[in-house]
């Protein structure tokens, strides 16, 4: 299901945090991309080098190209950043805490 929604919008995003820290000590990056399918075998495998490092689980590991192609029902895709920021100062609005975001200058 989450192929056929980016192959319909590819804008996504990815937020990446520590959620073991406790409330309010937290810190986080917003990443907001454009997510491409790869379908280019060395992209697949360039994917695949990346992905093998950190999962540890085999039935979670992409053993062939095939297994995300086809008629198969994993993916692999790239994301390209568009927007970057980080968690900011949150204030308390009408008694309830809102996050702030800082925008990061990707060019820098």
């Amino acid at each position: 299901r989450h192929s056929q929604l980016i192959r319909e919008n590819s804008k996504v995003a990815i937020v990446i945090f520590d959620s073991t820290a406790p409330e309010g000590d937290g810190d986080a990056v917003y990443i907001e991309a454009a997510a491409e399918e790869l379908s280019q075998e060395r992209d697949i495998k360039a994917g695949m080098t990346v992905l093998d490092r950190r999962i540890t689980q085999d039935e979670f590991k992409v053993k062939y190209i095939e297994n995300v192609t086809g008629d198969k029902s994993w993916r692999m895709y790239r994301a390209s950043p568009v927007r970057v920021s980080k968690l900011g100062q949150g204030k308390i609005v009408d008694g309830q805490y809102v996050d702030s975001r800082v925008s990061l200058d990707l060019k820098a």
